[in-house]
């Protein structure tokens, strides 16, 4: 993982007109199983591609954590959000350097690495639009946001926004790239993306999604998520932003 200034970044931010102050700060190898559960509890519970098929949940944990332990090992930046006087991380977003990546790979770089989730798991990574291929020539250039993971008990803090302009205006290493990318998979990502800039490049509708089965998987994600009063999300997209 890589390591920069151990600086905190002190911010304060409302909620219904109730402020609180939060800091920021470079995730540790010691905070790789909170990370770990922190995305995963967003993943599975929240996500609503996840929501929609159902995967069992053990085996996606089990995968899950191993794609943030690969982060933390393989050059990908880590922030994380607490509020001041806690302990207990409340917000990450991991980032990765597309020098050094695959772009779009997300957690598996092939069908055969998706199989632990389970067959059906394999229409999430199909759905996902991918951005057009991206010339990267050398470090530095274009970054991709991997994942932005909020504990639900802070969300309209505006927390993920903020690590995301954290990350493109602020730190002395990550603010330098010419491009940042990111995909949305539900409205308020995009939502958040918009909120620094981002402008959206391809987007793709879940009832309009067939499988390789000729299924249409995503058919009934919009009740779904009515049923659970979740945030109505029909659309994914690809967002870009250039300096």
């Amino acid at each position: 993982m890589i390591e920069y200034d151990k600086e905190e970044i002190i911010f304060t931010s409302s909620r219904k007109e109730k402020s609180k102050t939060f800091k920021i700060s470079n995730a540790t190898i010691k905070e790789i199983g909170e990370v770990c559960e922190l995305h995963f509890d967003n993943f599975y519970n929240y996500e609503p591609l996840t929501i929609a098929i159902k995967p069992n949940r053990e085996i996606f944990k089990e995968e899950s954590f191993k794609n943030v332990r690969e982060s933390f090992n393989n050059g990908s930046y880590v922030f994380v959000i607490r509020e001041l006087g806690s302990e207990k991380i409340i917000c990450v977003l991991i980032a990765c350097d597309m020098f050094d990546h695959e772009p779009d790979s997300g957690c598996f770089k092939n069908e055969k690495e998706r199989q632990p989730y389970g067959g059906i798991c394999n229409d999430i990574f199909d759905f996902i639009p991918t951005h057009e291929e991206t010339s990267v020539e050398k470090p530095g250039e274009v970054m991709e946001i991997d994942t932005i993971s909020t504990d639900a008990n802070y969300w309209g803090f505006g927390l993920a926004t903020k690590l995301i302009d954290y990350l493109i205006n602020i730190h002395p290493i990550t603010s330098t790239f010419k491009r940042y990318i990111i995909n949305a998979s539900n409205e308020g990502s995009k939502v958040i993306a918009e909120k620094n800039g981002f402008k959206i490049v391809q987007r793709a509708r879940y009832d309009k999604f067939v499988n390789k089965k000729g299924e249409y998987p995503f058919i009934g994600i919009k009740q779904i998520l009515i049923n659970k009063k979740l945030p109505i999300s029909e659309e994914g997209f690809v967002l870009i932003l250039d300096k």
